[in-house]
């Protein structure tokens, strides 16, 4: 059985960690190792257990097939609900295929709440990426 809850956890815990910066292509095996948005899912997934997610990074471009074989269903752009629920992975592709963005949605969840980034006030989030 896959734990998508500890890989979230997980993924929220190294998004706190401010020790950890961006890197393309980093998974967040160290600090020094940095992380992108792919390597954090990636990551977090292998980690988890119970996902046949590959331990190295594929990055965004690449993500369809190994997260079909992790278990998860791909739903097109087309025929996305209009809210995403709890847990799903949101990967977004650019048209010309040099890159995207991936990340978890999470309901609920401790997040900063200043949008305007002037201070550092946490809160409760009715819904969030994890990212």
């Amino acid at each position: 059985m896959n734990d998508l809850a500890a890989a979230i956890n997980q993924a929220q815990s190294i998004c706190w960690d401010e020790s950890i910066g961006y890197r393309l292509g980093g998974m967040a095996l160290s600090s020094a190792d940095g992380v992108d948005c792919s390597g954090l899912i990636g990551r977090c997934l292998s980690d988890a257990g119970g996902f046949n997610y590959p331990s190295y990074h594929v990055g965004t471009i690449n993500m369809k097939q190994p997260l079909i074989d992790a278990g998860f269903t791909i739903i097109p752009v087309t025929t996305v609900l209009d809210t995403p629920i709890d847990g799903d992975i949101v990967v977004m592709n650019h048209l010309d295929l040099t890159g995207g963005h991936t990340f978890f949605y999470k309901e609920n969840i401790q997040a900063y709440t200043d949008s305007s980034a002037d201070t550092d006030t946490v809160g409760l989030v009715q819904y969030a990426k994890v990212e």
